[in-house]
């Protein structure tokens, strides 16, 4: 069977074995489903709280208290005792305990648990400061009481909890600095490849645009390798068969426009060459 042009330099190439283009691909993929699986967990739990049932859960939030009651809890810090002084909480499930560690301005954080007689279901929980009122638009957690570690995955905001049980943003940690990696390695492979075509005196087609009456059409060859203006080229299929000519008109250094007319065969794969490809060259390699 035939094989295209670019494919036997590209087996060539250094690196030969590796597409780093699509596994730069997949990388970015994969990172843009972490990021938006890792948002809508953020949006989704961000005032439910899941425990497996005679096990504790960390717990985290913002007082709704006002400056004035606030003031009050200046320099609480992470004092146990001034925090079960200051903090409270309302529950309709008398047996939820949290334990509060630390206080920074409005923010909180504790461990709350519940029993193992406990049964799975739910129940309203608020936190707030000692001798303030609740209002009805105080911040109101959901609290989910599971059987085991299994229920509560099964019942996780995100994908990737639900099917391997680990956070999102562990696997934008990870593929972050993997794909900008990934892009740099498929980066260098495609100059690598760049160069050969150069080599063999193929010009890649950067741009092929549809006008009225005509193609015009952009491609790598410039006066650097030896491309004049009004110098007759070849338009060529990834085979080496001629499909058209096409004649150089503006010419940079690294690159040509031409216009070629609305009839021409002519593909974004396809290449440009400055010399015939020899008849006689066997263009069939067996793989």
């Amino acid at each position: 069977m035939q094989r295209s042009l670019i494919l036997e330099i590209a087996l060539s190439a250094p690196m030969k074995n590796i597409r780093f283009n699509h596994i730069a691909l997949f990388v970015l993929c994969m990172l843009l489903f972490a990021i938006l699986d890792s948002c809508q967990g953020m949006i989704e739990s961000s005032g439910v709280i899941r425990v497996v049932i005679g096990s504790s859960a960390p717990v985290s939030g913002k007082l709704d208290s006002t400056l004035p009651d606030l003031e009050r809890l200046r320099g609480i810090g992470n004092s146990e005792e001034a925090l079960e002084e200051n903090l409270t909480y309302t529950t309709d499930y008398e047996f939820v305990r949290i334990k509060f560690l630390e206080l920074t301005g409005r923010l909180w954080r504790g461990d709350l648990s519940v029993p193992d007689y406990a049964k799975p279901g739910e129940f309203k929980l608020i936190v707030h400061q000692r001798g303030v009122s609740v209002e009805e638009d105080t911040p109101t957690f959901t609290v989910r009481m599971f059987h085991d570690e299994k229920a509560l995955q099964a019942d996780s905001s995100t994908f990737t909890e639900q099917l391997i049980g680990i956070k999102p943003l562990w696997f934008v940690i990870i593929l972050l600095p993997l794909g900008i990696f990934s892009i740099y390695l498929a980066y260098k492979q495609n100059s690598e490849l760049d160069v050969m075509l150069e080599q063999k005196g193929l010009g890649p087609i950067y741009k092929l645009a549809k006008r009225k009456q005509n193609w015009e059409v952009v491609f790598g060859l410039g006066s650097k390798h030896g491309i004049s203006t009004g110098q007759e080229l070849y338009i060529v299929d990834q085979v080496m068969n001629v499909r058209a000519g096409i004649v150089a008109q503006k010419v940079e250094e690294e690159a040509t426009t031409s216009e070629v007319p609305i009839d021409t065969d002519i593909k974004p794969s396809y290449y440009i060459v400055s010399q015939p490809p020899d008849p006689h060259q066997d263009k069939k390699v067996t793989s």
